[in-house]
């Protein structure tokens, strides 16, 4: 099954490691270092030019990528449950 993550950003629900909640997270001092170290990595992609509302770490061809997502954690779970 597929997952439309914002904008025209679709990904495997398969391939995704974790849907997060980028207000909370980014309190955390270890979650802003791992954000802060993927974009160094040149590994974060954000889907759409809104503010984004959660981020998804997801595994792609043997590779972690970062989503900058606009749609919220509780929304994406949403999209997912209903596709099950």
């Amino acid at each position: 099954m597929y997952l439309n993550i914002g904008g025209d950003k679709i990904v495997r629900d398969a391939s995704i490691i974790a849907i997060i909640d980028i207000d909370k997270a980014t309190t955390d001092k270890i979650t802003r270092e791992f954000l802060k170290s993927a974009e160094t990595d040149k590994k974060v992609i954000s889907v759409s030019e809104e503010i984004p509302k959660s981020f998804l770490v997801v595994k792609e061809n043997q590779k972690e990528i970062v989503y900058l997502s606009p749609l919220s954690p509780q929304t994406l779970l949403k999209r997912i449950q209903k596709e099950a």
